[in-house]
């Protein structure tokens, strides 16, 4: 309750007593009767204030929609300065908008599991390997460990599903039957598979949802019937939520015999294996259990299994963990980080362009300030209003911002989320919205104040005496422009500088050699239904069948089969030297099973010995050939070829190991990307098919033709088919595609930098361009009179290019100091060019000057123009 309220009650209450004291009553008790009939006075001042707060609320209201009213009114009046500072804001808000959605999705937004923050992925290392995944005996002890309260395991694999509707090649997880039950993913139909370990023989299968409506439209009597998966049976128990595709794009989830992923490739020897590193593990902590707690556990284990299994799991192998969500994110956390640095540069360029135009408009209406003062306007309400014009500026600017960022992320999403974990939904949602809502408002304020301070400092007298424009421009409000546009090259100078160290890199990485020949080369991959059911011989006789039908199409000069495309990374496994056996650990290899003809197909280069040959078939002995960085690295000092080897999915009989003998060294192929070196890399030959190579459910196709490949593709098809009528086919990579993965994050990052370099750099060109303008119209009168006594139209464009250029060039020196710095944080991301490459400093300098000297001496050439009489007379 207000003074004035307290002040009225007391009055009436003093007024009763009066009248009470002259009918005789005491003055005590007339005091204490005015009360009584006056009321509850605590209450009524309750009731006085509720409602003096909501008549403030109510006028503070007022007060502001008269204000944005206000502003409307003003800015309507000068549409192209609002066109220009919405346009401009719009763009940086959109762009600032659409990453942040990105990095949302990313790295903000928690896994789509249950309490996602308890979720980690165990990982081993050894000194061959900085990561690799648990072999699946070490998966059954860390399901002991009781630091977690659920272990499980999967491996991704491709697979033909087969049945009533047509033959379908799709990627499915062969996981622990507690998978669901660890990440708290509750099928939407059905049951999961079911916490307990299934027995073998027992096949039982989740759909994704995409795929229950894709064949079975939906159908939920769909629990209980079979789904046929390379030839065996599954029985469906549930279906997964709609969007569940976790990992990587599955589409069925199969309970793994002996809860052992991939068991069935490799019999039940599978649950002893430790030097097959195959598993993906993944973990829920015990509750109350800290991550930390649970590493120290690890300790223990990893001491336990150096000392039981030195050879298989190694004694310098290490177990440890990682939150889920960043593995998940994976090496996206670098680049989406840089992206928003680049963001955040080109937010505060777009601020420093509004805040100059900002001030320049102030300028111009720097006697209507006055004026309002002089009238009697109060200072605050005066920098109310112009802060109300900068905020609905922003809000206009935030809308087409968002708007445009609306359409950026459709526009790009098939480009995009290729890229993205399979979690992530780049979405607008609530969270992004009110980050561009509070952007906007933020923007408002920084470039609102300016102004709202200058028209606050107004003398009311300039009205009069004409020198509020002066005021206005004065020597510290051109400081303040000039430092502004310096802010500006000077962001932009950080900006396309990073961009031509990106470019430079990129172009770096494309001309590294990947060690096979990728052009008029393709790939595709193909299934083969029904292969479980046959022997070893049966498969290698249907491949040689194939081969020789897909041979005789008209066009096709080589094919290979392999277990992968070249650039992929192959299976890893641990290599035992049977020279060396007994003197140290397994070492970590990558394992790829490939065709005869596979090396001269995909054109990696022999370097010694041979490659594979009709011979080597599955009664002959068993060979090998290794790659030059397993030759050079465990055989420095004798020839690898002869040598006898094993890996762990190679297996062994009772009484010896299974040695395979190296008959070939081939050149190595960067399949790990063009920037890190190769691994070591063994080939098999696919005839004698080893436990789980290719061969058994599908292959990848290599092929090089004469003639163009669309042409001969139908062509390839219809052989295969006569073959197989039901064999999927899918995948198909030609050229540049196969290695386009290795690129597709870079191009990404570079195509997004150098969009914001551009930006940045129109930017800052329409700084400049701005401020020397506004230099020209301001000193029309000095620039009138030196023409009048003398001085020519060159002098007079030198002149304003010079004072023009002096805060470009101290913007330029800041960003190349301000760039110095910044290169270091991106030179994890360049190969083969140094964050100080003097060929892209001096690039990117001599573009700055360029796009600087153009913005000066387009208002320079105007200032020439100048008529010295009406210069004069105007003022």
């Amino acid at each position: 309750m207000n003074d004035p309220v307290r002040d009225e009650i007391e009055f009436h209450i003093e007024e009763r007593t009066r009248e009470l004291a002259a009918q005789g009553v005491p003055l005590d008790e007339a005091r204490r009767r005015a009360e009584a009939a006056f009321g509850d006075i605590r209450e009524i001042g309750t009731e006085v204030g509720r409602l003096q707060r909501r008549r403030d609320r109510r006028s503070s209201a007022r007060a502001l929609l008269d204000a944005l009213r206000a502003g409307l009114t003003a800015v309507a009046r000068q549409p192209r300065y609002a066109a220009l500072v919405v346009g401009t804001l719009g763009l940086g808000v959109g762009a600032t908008v659409a990453m942040f959605s990105l990095i949302d999705a990313v790295l903000l937004d928690p896994l789509p599991f249950e309490d996602p923050d308890r979720l980690v992925r165990v990982l081993e290392s050894d000194s061959e390997r900085p990561t690799r995944n648990p072999a699946p005996a070490d998966f059954l002890d860390l399901r002991e460990v009781d630091a977690f309260s659920a272990v499980t395991a999967f491996l991704v694999r491709n697979g033909n599903l087969l049945g009533d509707n047509a033959p379908e090649r799709i990627r499915f997880a062969d996981v622990s039957a507690n998978f669901f039950e660890t990440l708290g993913v509750r099928p939407t139909l059905g049951r999961s598979l079911g916490p307990a370990p299934v027995e073998a023989g027992v096949r039982v299968a989740v759909l994704s949802h995409g795929l229950w409506v894709r064949r079975w439209g939906a159908d939920v009597t769909v629990i209980g019937r079979t789904v046929d998966l390379d030839g065996e049976l599954h029985e469906i128990v549930g279906v997964a939520p709609m969007g569940f595709e976790y990992p990587d794009d599955v589409a069925l989830w199969v309970a793994a015999p002996w809860d052992v992923p991939a068991a069935s490739l490799f019999g039940p020897d599978a649950p002893s294996l430790r030097d097959a590193w195959y598993h993906t593990v993944v973990a829920r902590l015990a509750p109350g259990v800290p991550a930390e707690t649970a590493g120290d556990v690890l300790s223990v284990l990893t001491a336990e299994l150096r000392r039981a299994h030195p050879e298989t799991f190694g004694t310098d192998a290490e177990i440890w963990l990682t939150s889920l969500h960043t593995d998940h994110a994976g090496d996206l956390r670098t680049p989406l980080l840089l992206l928003l640095g680049a963001t955040a540069l080109v937010l505060l360029i777009v601020s420093a362009n509004v805040a100059n135009l900002a001030l320049v408009r102030a300028t111009s209406r720097a006697r209507e300030w006055a004026l309002r003062l002089a009238l009697g306007s109060s200072r605050l309400r005066l920098a109310a209003l112009v802060l109300a014009e900068s905020l609905v500026l922003a809000l206009v600017g935030g809308a087409l911002g968002l708007a445009a960022a609306a359409a950026a992320i459709r526009a790009a999403r098939h480009t995009v989320e290729p890229l993205l974990p399979v979690t992530s939904n780049v979405q607008l949602d609530l969270s992004v919205l009110g980050f561009a809502l509070a952007l906007s408002v933020l923007t408002a304020v920084a470039f609102g104040v300016g102004p709202a301070l200058l028209a606050s400092r107004m003398a009311p007298s300039s009205a009069i005496d004409g020198r509020g424009s002066a005021r206005a421009g004065t020597r510290g409000d051109r400081h303040v422009r000039d430092v502004l546009v310096g802010a500006e090259v000077a962001l932009a100078v950080v900006l396309v500088l990073g961009t031509g160290l990106l470019l430079r890199s990129l172009g770096s990485v494309r001309s590294t050699e990947m060690g096979f020949a990728v052009e008029e080369l393709t790939t595709m991959s193909v299934g083969f239904p029904g292969a479980s059911s046959l022997t070893p011989q049966a498969r290698v006789a249907a491949y040689d069948e194939l081969t020789a039908r897909v041979g005789a199409v008209l066009g096709v000069e080589r094919l290979a089969w392999g277990q992968f495309t070249p650039s992929a990374v192959g299976a890893g496994a641990g290599l035992r030297i049977q020279s060396r056996l007994g003197e140290g650990p397994d070492i970590s290899v990558r394992w790829h099973a490939v065709s005869g003809d596979y090396f001269a197909t995909t054109g990696i280069a022999l370097r010694e010995g041979r490659t594979f040959n009709v011979n080597d078939r599955q009664e002959s002995e068993r060979v090998a050939v290794v790659n030059e960085t397993l030759a050079r690295r465990f055989f420095p000092d004798a020839d690898a070829l002869g040598q006898l080897v094993n890996t762990g999915l190679d297996g062994r009989t009772e009484e010896d190991w299974n040695w395979v003998r190296i008959v070939g060294v081939v050149r190595d192929v960067r399949n790990l990307g063009p920037e890190r070196p190769a691994d070591p890399m063994l080939y098999r030959p696919l005839a004698q098919r080893p436990p789980g190579s290719a061969g058994g459910t599908g292959a990848v196709l290599h092929l090089r033709t004469s003639g163009e490949v669309p042409a001969v593709l139908p062509r390839v098809r219809e052989a295969i088919h006569e073959v197989n009528p039901n064999a999927p086919i899918d995948q198909v990579l030609i050229g540049q595609e196969i290695v386009a993965e290795y690129f597709a994050t870079r191009e990404l990052v570079l195509a997004l930098v150098g969009a914001f370099a551009g930006i940045a750099l129109l930017l800052g060109a329409l700084g400049i361009y701005g401020l020397t303008r506004f230099a020209v119209q301001h000193r029309a009168r000095e620039i009138g009179v030196r023409m009048a006594i003398g001085a020519d139209r060159s002098k007079v464009v030198g002149m304003v290019v010079r004072q023009g250029l002096a805060p470009t060039a101290i913007g330029l020196a800041t960003g190349l100091l301000f760039a110095g710095v910044a290169g270091r944080a991106i030179e994890s991301r360049l190969v083969g060019v140094r964050a100080l490459d003097p060929l892209t400093w001096i690039s990117v300098s001599m573009l700055l000057v360029v796009v600087a000297f153009v913005s000066t001496w387009l208002p320079a050439r105007r200032a020439a123009r100048i008529d010295p009489v009406q210069a004069i007379r105007s003022e």
